[in-house]
């Protein structure tokens, strides 16, 4: 069992309250359990670790967001160039390569949004059904308005 110096310990202790117990022990070169357990006993806990970590988190998502607001708005831009690209063409070939370009960036937008990028369509069946068996009734009454003469066979 290797013996280490009050300097390594504070060392690693050290470490591993700014930056983790794994990054601690990688930079060390001692086990993380070993780290562990002298931290614990100087009453460091992972609990630290845990809430720089979170803190961390928290302005990566910042960051992450702002990028996002970026993205959506060079998104509108691109779409708004492509479409004054799509006015400006004589020819009909480009302006649908331009609208189909837009079409497709505005869709990106909504979901970089969280909105749907597809069509939903609610169909209230109970009123579907009565609007089918009008119109079937209807066909009916024209059907039996005209009078069918078969076919005389016997000619």
């Amino acid at each position: 069992m290797p013996q280490y110096s009050d300097t390594q310990r504070r060392e690693a202790v050290d470490l591993f309250e700014k930056i983790g117990r794994a990054e601690a022990s990688r930079q060390t070169g001692i086990p993380g359990r070993t780290i562990g357990s002298w931290a614990k006993r100087d009453g460091i806990t992972a609990q630290a670790s845990v809430q720089k970590t979170e803190a961390a988190r928290l302005v990566l998502a910042a960051s992450n967001a702002e990028r996002r607001e970026e993205i959506r708005s060079l998104l509108l831009d691109a779409q708004v160039r492509h479409l004054q690209q799509a006015i400006a063409t004589d020819r009909a070939r480009d302006a649908q390569s331009w609208m189909v370009s837009v079409g497709i960036g505005v869709d990106k937008f909504r979901l970089e949004m969280g909105e749907a990028t597809g069509r939903t369509e609610t169909v209230d069946l109970p009123a579907a059904e009565a609007t089918i068996d009008q119109e079937v009734a209807r066909l009916a009454k024209l059907l039996d308005a005209k009078t069918v003469v078969p076919p005389n066979d016997d000619a």
